[in-house]
């Protein structure tokens, strides 16, 4: 049994810069999708083992295929870490 009268440990909470991959997908993602496909055609491991932020920026709610935008990226391999632009009230996310 833990010793309740021992100190908690601290937790550090530290800001730290990285790089990551910016994908800003347009309407209307379909073809947009077709260009990813293209970009990874060319360049198969372009992707590969990157962290990649999701801008829906440019994006609307009603968006035709976003509710299935990030299994499509998934996919192709694409690992998303982080979706900006977007809101929480959106039903696709």
């Amino acid at each position: 049994m833990p010793d309740e009268s021992s100190p908690l440990p601290r937790i550090r909470a530290r800001g730290r810069s990285f790089l990551a991959l910016v994908l800003s997908p347009e309407a209307a993602l379909d073809d947009w999708l077709r260009g990813l496909d293209a970009q990874i055609a060319r360049s198969p491991s372009f992707f590969v083992g990157k962290p990649i932020i999701l801008d829906l920026g440019l994006l609307s709610a009603d968006a035709e295929g976003l509710d299935g935008l990030l299994a499509a990226l998934l996919a192709r391999g694409v690992r998303i870490i982080a979706i900006e632009g977007g809101d929480r009230g959106w039903p696709a996310l």
